[in-house]
């Protein structure tokens, strides 16, 4: 162990406890898949048919996850010469109340150049002249499936257009994060479907790659008497674990956490498999 971790268990439970809710970042293998597709794509050269990347899942699946992950990657720094801040990674979230205005004034937002409610064409023109200067490599877009309950319903469609004309003006890649329900517009849109490969983060089922999320899990976990070794060798376990959550990756990791935190709030230091069964 290290004399960081040592000196974390040597710390009062108020401290610990705090620990247990710090965000960390859990390289899954289909997290560091996605991450290195993206990263493959970030380094492409510009094009102005970009092969851009959709990412489905449930809420609690870690899509926001990857997405920031990139974006801890590549933050923004500012040009020596020139004294522009260049954001290699544009991150933004589908507007709460989304269309195709409402999306371009976000990107423009999160690119720096802030605007008041203008018409589409006078937005795009703007977008044009202003965003490539920030050099962007890849554009995030998460929480799209707020587009699928805009109305009226063609201003949903037409955000995922914006989306691929955002590509296209600033010759990158981008990435669309979202529940399953945005890809009716991919697999109604032959065009938008051939330009965005599709990956999904399918809900948690028991096999090894539970067994090894429970396991880094067990492993961040600051008890000083550690835990009981069914917790991630017995498939039997993580079967009743699993039906005691969502099946999603955050709601894993959140039933572990509170359990813990129940433990050392009462002095206690060794994790039970039964522990974690408790309703």
């Amino acid at each position: 162990m290290s004399d960081a971790w040592n000196g974390l268990l040597a710390a009062p439970a108020d401290e610990r406890i705090y620990y247990l809710y710090e965000q960390v970042y859990w390289e899954l293998p289909r997290h560091k898949e996605i991450v290195e597709v993206m990263e493959w794509r970030f380094s492409l050269p510009p094009s102005d048919r970009p092969r851009s990347v959709v990412i489905t899942g449930e809420s609690g699946m870690g899509k926001t996850s990857v997405l920031r992950e990139m974006l801890a990657r590549h933050p923004a720094k500012r040009d020596k010469e020139s004294g522009q801040l260049l954001k290699p990674v544009l991150y933004f979230e589908m507007p709460l109340l989304p269309g195709p205005e409402r999306l371009i004034e976000e990107a423009l937002s999160k690119a720096g150049y802030p605007v008041e409610a203008r018409n589409t064409a006078t937005l795009c023109d703007y977008f044009e002249r202003q965003v490539p200067a920030v050099e962007p490599c890849l554009v995030l877009v998460d929480e799209a499936q707020r587009a699928n309950h805009v109305t009226p319903r063609g201003a949903g469609r037409q955000c995922f257009e914006v989306l691929k004309w955002f590509g296209m003006v600033l010759q990158c890649p981008v990435v669309v994060a979202g529940t399953g329900e945005i890809m009716e517009h991919f697999k109604r849109d032959n065009q938008l479907g051939r330009r965005f490969q599709h990956f999904d983060m399918p809900l948690w089922k028991t096999g090894k790659p539970l067994a090894s999320y429970m396991q880094a899990i067990m492993a961040n976990m600051p008890l000083r008497d550690g835990y009981e070794s069914i917790i991630c060798d017995s498939e039997d376990f993580l079967d009743a674990y699993l039906k005691k959550t969502d099946r999603t990756t955050g709601g894993i990791l959140s039933r572990a956490q509170d359990t813990v935190r129940q433990a050392l709030k009462a002095g206690r230091e060794y994790l039970s498999a039964a522990d974690l069964l408790k309703d």
